[in-house]
């Protein structure tokens, strides 16, 4: 196998000898293949509370080595990656207190940094555990073949941990996340929560919303052109995947389907008095924002 990464990258340089993957599922399955092409010899012990799931990965070729616990942690292991739904958290964070070596880095791929920053302080793992939220959602299932090689490259991996961390352990973990192909941000944990909440959870509802509307005013999918199929391809996802996020997110969110509501409320009493070209100049600025040329915040005074 071929790594997709220079040998003389620097992020490559710094990239584990040795990773305990923990979660084998979507995000794992999707993680192992990464990690696989970007450094063929680096060794993968996956962990999942599913046997079947844990051997059929070793079968497959996508891990070296199988366990259904976190009970032990192999000398010579360079980081920790948890690839777990946040209702799986408290109980590893928990597990691993007291038993992970030092120069350990621990990371994750949830979208909520500060909870996990948190448990991970109360069980003395502040100064090893780096949060990450890629902001990727993956489909699911999946398999190894599904992935594309280039499947984190462009996507932002938002990064917070406590401030007195380890500047080598804080180099490590960044560059583990960029030799994957991710665009490394580091952020204060309760910014970055706050951001997954309105750009991650938000559009999520509004998605399933709108599905409902159109189911309920009986309009199939296949009616929506190509261009708007995209709009409710989120509907698609299960909602045990989002309920955590959600419960966490829940004031930033709420603050967010209010401003969605009142924006829709605005443009719906506009039509009702056929003042579209009002309606017009509202799609324009938003059609600014979506190019990437927003107005300035002045140029968008005055009511709708």
């Amino acid at each position: 196998m071929t790594p997709l990464t220079d040998a003389s990258d620097p992020s490559m340089q710094r990239f584990p000898e040795s990773i305990v993957l923990a979660g084998l599922g979507t995000m794992g399955r999707a993680l192992a293949h990464l990690i696989r092409r970007r450094s063929p010899a680096c060794r993968i012990l996956g962990v999942d509370v599913d046997s079947g799931v844990a051997t059929r990965a070793l079968l497959e070729g996508w891990v070296d080595g199988i366990e259904t616990s976190l009970e032990g942690i192999p000398a010579g292991v360079d980081a920790i990656v948890l690839a777990v739904p946040s209702s799986a958290i408290p109980v590893l964070v928990g597990g691993l207190g007291g038993r992970v070596p030092p120069g350990v880095f621990i990371t994750d791929t949830l979208y909520l940094n500060a909870p996990v920053l948190s448990l991970a302080q109360r069980a003395g793992l502040g100064g090893q555990w780096i949060s990450a939220s890629p902001t990727l959602v993956l489909p699911s299932p999946a398999s190894t073949e599904d992935v594309p090689d280039d499947l984190l490259t462009g996507v932002e991996v938002r990064l917070s941990g406590q401030e007195d961390l380890d500047p080598d352990l804080k180099d490590r973990a960044e560059a583990f996340w960029r030799a994957l192909g991710g665009d490394v941000y580091w952020m204060e944990a309760v910014a970055q929560d706050q951001l997954a909440a309105w750009s991650i959870a938000l559009p999520q509802l509004v998605s399933n919303a709108l599905a409902g509307a159109l189911h309920a005013a009986g309009v199939p999918r296949t009616a929506l052109p190509p261009q708007f199929q995209g709009l409710v391809t989120p509907a698609e996802m299960p909602s045990d995947r989002w309920l955590s996020l959600l419960d966490a997110s829940a004031p930033a969110t709420g603050t967010g389907l209010t401003s969605v509501s009142r924006a829709l409320q605005v443009v719906a009493d506009l039509l009702a008095r056929r003042h579209v070209d009002r309606i017009g100049e509202f799609m324009d600025r938003t059609r600014g924002w979506a190019e990437g040329t927003p107005q300035a915040p002045e140029a968008r005074g005055g009511s709708q």
